[in-house]
C-alpha cells in the first residue's frame, strides 16, 4: 500500500521519484527479502541434512522461496527504475501476483483443507492417543494384579 501511494505521488510529481523515505523503504524490503532467502535455504539445507524432509516441507520451502525471490526481484528493478519505464509490465505483473497468490491460498485449502477440518483431525489424533495411554494402563494393571 505505501509503495502504491508512492508511485501514485510520483506520477504526479515526477521530481519525487528519488526522495528518501523511497529509497530507504525499497532497501529495507530488499535486505528482508535477502535475509528471508538466506535463512529459508539455511532451514532447507538443515532439514535435508537431517534426513527430515518431507515433500509438505519441501513445498512451503519453495512457496517461501518463490515469493521472497518476487519481493526481492522486483524492488531490484524498482530500485533501477524499470518499473517507471514500463508502466503497462508493472500491472501485468501486479495482476499476476494478486492471481498467484489468490491460487496459492484457495490450493492451499484443497491441499491441507481447511483450518477447522485440520483441528479435528489433530483433536482425533490426541484421542487416539489418550485411548492407547489408557489401554496400555488397564493391561498392565491387569497383568500385575491378575
Amino acid at each position: 500500500m505505501l509503495f502504491r501511494l508512492i508511485r501514485g505521488t510520483i506520477e504526479r510529481d515526477p521530481g519525487k521519484a528519488h526522495i528518501w523515505v523511497r529509497r530507504w523503504a525499497i532497501v529495507l524490503t530488499l535486505f528482508i527479502a535477502a535475509v528471508t532467502i538466506i535463512i529459508d535455504l539455511i532451514t532447507l539445507i538443515n532439514t535435508f541434512l537431517g534426513g527430515e524432509i518431507t515433500m509438505r516441507f519441501g513445498i512451503k520451502v519453495a512457496i517461501v522461496l518463490l515469493i521472497a525471490l518476487g519481493v526481492f526481484l522486483h524492488f531490484l528493478a524498482d530500485q533501477k527504475g524499470f518499473w517507471m519505464l514500463h508502466p503497462k509490465k508493472a500491472n501485468m505483473v501486479g495482476i499476476a501476483v494478486a492471481v498467484l497468490s489468490l491460487v496459492t491460498v484457495i490450493s492451499g485449502f484443497f491441499i491441507v483443507g481447511s483450518p477447522s477440518h485440520v483441528r479435528m483431525l489433530r483433536y482425533d489424533d490426541q484421542k487416539v492417543s489418550d485411548l492407547q495411554v489408557i489401554q496400555s494402563q488397564v493391561v498392565s494393571y491387569w497383568q500385575m494384579k491378575g
